[in-house]
């Protein structure tokens, strides 16, 4: 399966210029939880075309380190590296913040790139990611996409498990992270989905990019929101060794 995702994300992913906006919301989650100091070490756990791992070093963070299945992701930017998320090629206690973007769910099994997470991660260090839900309306809405009407836009979903909220809680609380906050975001089921389309429908065809609303992010946990959103959030903590 990771063969396959690594050929459509290189198709998708690398041909676009890694622009970020600035409301990107899960952009405001990391700033909300990255540590001021610019010299701390950083993991991007499945960085993509790198968007994030550049628009953090152009905000002056030095120590940048990023992994996906990628072999040509060429930068000075960050150090980055080929391989999964499960099996990282960094020391123990390495970093002091680690995020993963829509990543976690493509592991056949999720605790693995979380045990791993645990690993490389320093005691008291930050933890954020983001994960489709199995009782979101969208991820229902993604599986009869995939599974019914076989869309070649779901294809990098072939083969991908959903899971629970709660499940993702009970990983990260069985290897050694407190729950620092859970949530989730674009919780409209129809607003959300037709304004993607409006935005990309202009890119396409008159090269306008359209920024997406602003959104408050939520600092308080919202279990229900963590379970029904586009995305689930979650930020912990590493608190054991």
């Amino acid at each position: 399966m990771y063969e396959n995702i690594e050929k459509i994300y290189r198709e998708r992913l690398l041909s676009q210029k890694p622009i970020l906006q600035e409301n990107d919301i899960q952009l405001q989650y990391i700033l909300k939880y990255l540590s001021d100091n610019k010299n701390i070490n950083i993991l991007d756990a499945g960085c993509g075309n790198g968007n994030y791992a550049f628009y953090l070093s152009g905000f002056g963070y030095k120590n940048i380190l990023a992994v996906d299945l990628f072999n040509n992701i060429e930068t000075e930017t960050f150090d980055y590296y080929q391989s999964s998320i499960n099996q990282l090629p960094f020391d123990d206690k390495q970093f002091d913040f680690i995020y993963s973007n829509s990543v976690i769910y493509y592991l056949d099994k999720p605790e693995e790139g979380i045990k791993e997470f645990s690993r490389v991660l320093k005691k008291d260090g930050i933890l954020f990611f983001t994960a489709h839900t199995k009782y979101s309306l969208f991820t229902i809405w993604r599986i009869f996409k995939r599974d019914i009407l076989k869309l070649k836009s779901m294809e990098h979903l072939q083969g991908v498990k959903f899971y629970s909220a709660s499940y993702y809680k009970d990983i990260l609380e069985k290897n050694g992270f407190k729950i620092i906050l859970q949530t989730g975001y674009e919780t409209s089921f129809f607003i959300y989905p037709f304004y993607y389309k409006v935005t990309r429908f202009f890119d396409k065809f008159f090269n306008i990019e359209l920024p997406f609303p602003k959104n408050k992010i939520d600092t308080k946990s919202n279990i229900i929101k963590s379970e029904i959103s586009y995305h689930s959030v979650f930020v912990a903590r590493k608190v054991d060794d």
